[in-house]
């Protein structure tokens, strides 16, 4: 006699099949079904065909100089049209869990100037999180010549897709417990308003919020603004 169950196992195990692996994840690689694993954490992004532009795994931050700290997994990728970049997201996660002491030293949103928006949320004192929209240079990244920056300037000239001079930053950070997620969401500045820009980016907010805290098992980004 057949299981009842069986089909709602088999569908519930494609889903999570389809999700690419960070270790999966290669330069140039067009993201599966939009969706990726990165660290603890599954991330849906908006319909469309995203690239992976670059890729980095490093201990970095306060506790860059901890070799017992788990490493931090940094991924980049792109929506293009017509060698356009229309939107670039860099998503930052540690592999595992920090065992941390009563509280994160961080402080992401000490480090924003110029903001248009600054919201630090439900931040409490041990746990911080920050919301923001910033004016940003493309030059930081297409002058640099070490990491993130670096690989995003090379797959930008080996494809001779453009980006932008002139960017709206759009920035959520949130930690709980051991874990955190930063994701930093570039869109070309003329190409939407800056309420548009905070409303998407608080449904991003919303979505990365539950999958960090486990009231949810998967990020859900809302459609492109």
């Amino acid at each position: 006699m057949k299981s009842i169950f069986a089909p709602i196992i088999l569908m519930v195990a494609a889903m999570t099949a389809s999700a690419t692996d960070f270790s999966g994840l290669s330069i140039g690689q067009k993201v599966g079904d939009s969706k990726i694993n990165i660290g603890q954490f599954n991330l849906t992004l908006p319909e469309g065909v995203w690239t992976v532009v670059a890729k980095l795994e490093a201990r970095a931050g306060s506790q860059s100089g901890n070799s017992a700290s788990p490493t931090q997994l940094s991924v980049a990728v792109a929506r293009v049209e017509a060698n356009k970049v229309l939107a670039l997201f860099i998503l930052r996660t540690p592999a595992s869990s920090f065992m941390i002491g009563p509280r994160w030293a961080d402080d992401p949103c000490g480090s924003i100037s110029d903001s248009l928006v600054k919201d630090t949320m439900k931040q409490t004192f041990n746990m911080p999180e920050c919301f923001a929209i910033v004016p940003f240079d493309a030059s930081l990244f297409t002058s640099a010549t070490t990491g993130m920056g670096e690989q995003i300037t090379k797959w930008l000239q080996a494809t001779q897709n453009k980006l932008s001079p002139k960017l709206l930053r759009v920035y959520y950070a949130k930690y709980h417990g051991g874990d955190f997620l930063h994701a930093n969401m570039y869109f070309p500045i003329d190409s939407l308003s800056v309420p548009a820009a905070e409303a998407w980016g608080r449904g991003v907010a919303s979505a990365i919020q539950k999958v960090v805290t486990r009231d949810s098992q998967d990020a859900i980004f809302p459609a492109l603004p």
